[in-house]
């Protein structure tokens, strides 16, 4: 086992590791897509997607094992990452005890395992092995796979010709997703742009680097403006606002970071406010600065009678599915058949909520219902066949403060020991501040139980070393490994 793990650690594909947990997962669809085989989904498809993810959450656990059996990891560290384990560990178990083996459940619990986990595993790996700089470089170059679907996606919201989901989707793989999956690339691309380093793709290195990184910035931020997915709007736009924040900090590529950042914001307020082809989704913001500009949060079209019965969906029992029911009829009170089950007897008015307005409103008044221990991990999904949009808020309502407060303090302690590092490291630096795009994803959309870049964050924040120390190469590592390692340290 010791040499299984020695080749995983000196390993010089390691350093993919961190970059692909922000990505597998959509890079695979989008491969499947080149090839034809995510226009729809099929066995082929999912076969491939489960096999690629299965592989990828084996190898960084093996990761996480060889960083334990060959790392620096103190007590001081091993103690954090082992209490954020053991929390989401418990909070599973208790909502396996409270709901069963509902699907919401299984579905949480698969995803936590084959792609938080993994994230977890890798962002350990990574401060151990000090691989920030080559986390920027891995996902530019996985940014050039993606680049054709961005161009092709690009292409249809101009002319308005993409056929899927009323031109807003690529295949099976859906607007936001779509969205997501180029921000990890938008945002290395970014630093990269502001150091100037050369651009390598399989060991040789691209012309025109510079040239190349601004006209794919450019195709991917056009893209995914196009999807209308206003959630990546804020993100990046948020992002920006921190990178031109630390930058004057710092002094350092300040004139590239608002330059740049200048022209991302005006590009999307022009395509907002100004003119955007027919095919871009950014009608979808007008409700929502009109909802804005009336003092409410409005994000979804919703039955206004919503609103008024917030306080009985609060207090109705949290052991079954009451709103957003996916069988029950659209018009429950059509007239029922001779003969047939009355109606009025057989069937649940089918509330619909969407809206982040009135999710954030039910998660409130649900801790507020239960302060101390909550209504149980994923217990607001369960009730209301929707997360909250918000992981702060869904902390507090499924785990009250009990959960709140454990997680947070070991949020802060990751944050600290990011900021502490961050503010001699420069690469370091630049990672924190790609975490700070998921920071504002997750208060807007992203779930708890299988947030994949906060396992990550905890996981690289809770052991980062406090100094900057060698990594020694275990014994057996090739010469040519040995030299990489020297020139790291």
């Amino acid at each position: 086992m010791d040499r299984i793990l020695s080749k995983v650690w000196n390993s010089r594909y390691g350093k993919y590791l961190l970059p692909l947990s922000f990505c597998v997962g959509n890079l695979i669809n989008v491969i499947f897509y080149y090839l034809g085989l995510a226009f729809q989904d099929n066995i082929a498809r999912q076969t491939g997607f489960v096999i690629g993810n299965v592989l990828f959450a084996s190898v960084a656990f093996l990761a996480l094992l060889s960083t334990l059996r060959f790392g620096h990891l103190k007590l001081k560290s091993l103690l954090p990452l082992g209490l954020v384990l053991l929390f989401f560990a418990g909070c599973y178990i208790r909502a396996l005890i409270r709901f069963g083996f509902t699907g919401t459940w299984t579905h949480h619990a698969g995803q936590f395992v084959f792609f938080s986990f993994p994230a977890f595993c890798a962002g350990v790996y990574m401060a151990q092995r000090r691989y920030e700089a080559a986390f920027f470089e891995g996902l530019e170059q996985f940014g050039l796979f993606a680049a054709p679907a961005a161009l092709i996606y690009f292409n249809g919201a101009v002319f308005n010709c993409n056929p899927f989901n009323y031109g807003r989707d690529l295949g099976i793989i859906n607007y936001m997703s779509f969205s997501y999956t180029l921000m990890p690339f938008l945002l290395a691309m970014v630093f990269q742009f502001l150091d100037g380093k050369p651009f390598s793709l399989f060991g040789r290195t691209l012309r025109h680097p510079q040239r190349l990184r601004c006209i794919l910035i450019a195709l991917f931020w056009i893209a995914i403006i196009a999807s209308g997915t206003r959630g990546t709007y804020f993100c990046v736009v948020g992002f920006c606002i921190c990178l031109v924040f630390s930058s004057c900090l710092h002094r350092e590529s300040r004139q590239r970071s608002a330059i740049l950042s200048a022209a991302m914001t005006f590009v999307l307020c022009f395509n907002i406010f100004v003119y955007a082809p027919q095919g871009f989704g950014t009608w979808r913001m007008a409700s929502f600065l009109q909802g804005v500009s009336k003092g409410e949060l409005v994000t979804s079209k919703e039955d206004p009678k919503v609103s008024d019965k917030i306080d009985d969906l609060v207090k109705a029992d949290g052991n079954q599915q009451i709103t957003n029911l996916p069988n029950a009829p659209a018009e429950p009170n059509t007239p029922s058949e001779p003969d047939a089950p009355s109606q009025e007897d057989s069937t649940e008015e089918n509330i619909q909520i969407g809206s982040r307005g009135t999710l954030f409103k039910l998660a409130v008044k649900e801790f507020q219902k239960l302060p101390i221990t909550g209504i149980g991990p994923m217990g607001y999904t369960v009730k209301y066949g929707m997360y909250p949009h918000n992981i702060p808020l869904e902390l507090l309502c499924e785990t009250g403060l009990a959960g709140f407060i454990t997680l947070m303090l070991l949020i802060f302690w990751a944050v600290i020991n990011l900021l502490r590092s961050g503010w001699k490291q420069k690469y370091v630096r630049y990672f924190f501040l790609f975490l700070t795009a998921y920071m504002v994803q997750a208060n807007i959309s992203g779930d708890l139980w299988y947030f994949s870049p906060l396992l990550c964050a905890l996981g690289y924040g809770l052991a980062l070393p406090n100094e900057k120390c060698e990594t020694v190469p275990v014994p057996g590592t090739p010469a040519k490994d040995v030299a990489t390692f020297m020139d790291r340290a």
